[in-house]
């Protein structure tokens, strides 16, 4: 079996679990917590029991892929839409303005996550679902500088 296939089965197996004693929310938000590098103070009983089914079954290691796999399993199930932008800059009013757009098209819960990198020169690079929109400058005068050596390349 593969990864993927290991991590989305103990996730599904989890969240029904999780569901049916109702502790999914207090379950992601640990798991959320875990994979951030966090220590919750204590496990819940569920994430617990999880934790030792996997040492049992010899399949820690996936647990990382598993609580991914549930918080994506718990985001579909509550209209969760995760995004992620990096700007060059601090956004203020365009943040809003993004959140505000993604908010009316998606409709659910936008969540949220910002970075900033000053090497993107200018411009963003916005991440929704699988999706990737990159208006950063950086990545223009990438594209530039590649369409220049092609060119470079044709004429010697």
């Amino acid at each position: 079996m593969t990864t993927g296939t290991i991590s989305k089965r103990y996730a599904k197996a989890f969240y029904e679990f999780c569901t049916e004693y109702s502790a999914a929310e207090n379950c992601y938000r640990q798991a959320q917590m875990l994979l951030q590098g966090g220590q919750p103070e204590a496990l819940c009983p569920e994430l617990e029991k999880l934790i030792k089914l996997l040492v049992k079954s010899g399949r820690l290691p996936y647990v990382k892929f598993i609580l991914a796999d549930f918080i994506s399993l718990y985001d579909q199930a509550h209209n969760i839409v995760r995004v992620r932008i990096t700007s060059a800059v601090e956004l203020q009013d365009a943040e809003l303005r993004i959140k505000e757009y993604l908010q009316s098209k998606f409709g659910g819960e936008i969540a949220f996550s910002k970075k900033v990198d000053p090497a993107l020169i200018g411009g963003f690079v916005l991440e929704v679902k699988d999706k990737v929109m990159d208006t950063s400058i950086k990545t223009a005068l990438d594209s530039i500088e590649r369409r220049l050596d092609e060119l470079n390349k044709r004429i010697v």
